[in-house]
């Protein structure tokens, strides 16, 4: 069984990681379209964003505004470096 689904079965919230920033981009694709099919009625699914790199709150714009023209609720974690 996928892990959204079962997140989502038990009301489980899952987030969802990455510490390597060259796969970022695929990571924070693949978030959002869990984000997509798994949050229409409950947020269960969660993105992060390491604030403390410089390409942070370009990555976090860019997803607000997809989740926007996707009619998407998306759920997000900020982690900062203090």
């Amino acid at each position: 069984m996928y892990p959204p689904e079962v997140a989502a079965r038990k009301g489980v919230r899952l987030l969802v990681d990455a510490e390597q920033t060259y796969m970022q981009p695929a990571i924070d694709h693949m978030a959002m379209l869990m984000m997509q099919k798994y949050n229409t009625e409950q947020p269960y699914i969660f993105n992060t964003y390491q604030c403390y790199l410089k390409d942070a709150p370009a990555r976090v714009n860019r997803d607000m505004e997809r989740a926007q023209r996707q009619v998407c609720s998306q759920y997000l974690k900020v982690y900062t470096n203090r």
